[in-house]
């Protein structure tokens, strides 16, 4: 079978559809909402590290492995063999905290701000992540409508990153000119209607 290659930009693009896929299958199977929650979280994870990563990734990192990182780098740049450490990405509070206190990277970004309501319900909404992914074996008693509110916050913030930040900078390979915006622009406008769709299934009578 043959190797697959993806990049940080294809993931952001396949994050927007799986969450589409997953927010439509809600209409159907309520079970669904796991999976939009998980996709959701790491889409906008990826896109706050694709949109705030310094130039050689470091300030993305963990804290205690990146002077271990710049010492591999330096010592690779001077034609040795580096010892590389394992890249840990910093964790999930720290690498909003790092996009919210960013200072702008180009002459065309835009600050991105969140008050501190927002930040709690998008920390909240990984915690959330975190209880599906490493699941303890009890009840867990949740209601995916009320839900979609914190859904719509998160979804907004992925669509400022990639359209409005400045910071989604362009692939301007052969291979990233075909992943272009409209494909994340029909996602996002999928994901708009899906949630909308959700609403109003709520609000209808049942048998």
């Amino acid at each position: 079978m043959a190797m697959h290659t993806t990049t940080l930009r294809k993931e952001i693009v396949n994050g927007l559809a799986f969450i589409c896929q997953q927010l439509e299958e809600m209409q159907r199977n309520l079970n669904a909402y796991k999976w939009a929650v998980i996709g959701i979280d790491n889409t906008f994870q990826n896109a706050l590290t694709y949109c705030f990563a310094d130039t050689v990734a470091v300030n993305i990192l963990r804290e205690k492995i990146r002077p271990r990182v710049l010492a591999a780098i330096e010592e690779s740049r001077k034609g040795g063999a580096p010892n590389w450490p394992n890249e840990k990405l910093d964790e999930f509070p720290h690498l909003l905290d790092l996009a919210l206190e960013s200072p702008l990277r180009f002459v065309n970004s835009q600050p991105f701000k969140l008050d501190q309501k927002q930040k709690d319900v998008i920390n909240a909404f990984h915690d959330l992540r975190n209880r599906f992914i490493h699941f303890h074996p009890h009840t867990f008693i949740y209601d995916p409508i009320a839900g979609l509110g914190d859904i719509e916050l998160v979804i907004e913030c992925i669509r400022f990153l990639i359209f409005e930040s400045g910071n989604f900078v362009p692939d301007l390979s052969p291979e990233g000119m075909a992943i272009g915006g409209a494909e994340m622009e029909e996602s996002l406008s999928r994901i708009k209607r899906a949630i909308a769709t959700l609403r109003q299934l709520s609000l209808e009578p049942t048998d």
